[in-house]
């Protein structure tokens, strides 16, 4: 079974290409960039209500 945030991790990374920086993907879903890293090096999750805001 694999980990959630190892799945997390790997849409964000996909997400990343769909837009021209990762700046760009930050500004867009309304997060900073060290928030965005954390995530995408698979570090921590998300809470629940920054999931949904």
């Amino acid at each position: 079974m694999s980990k959630p945030w190892a799945n997390f991790s790997s849409n964000l990374k996909l997400a990343c290409s769909t837009h021209r920086s990762v700046s760009d993907l930050c500004r867009t879903i309304g997060i900073n960039r060290q928030q965005f890293n954390r995530y995408l090096n698979a570090g921590t999750l998300p809470s629940a209500h920054n999931l949904l805001s």
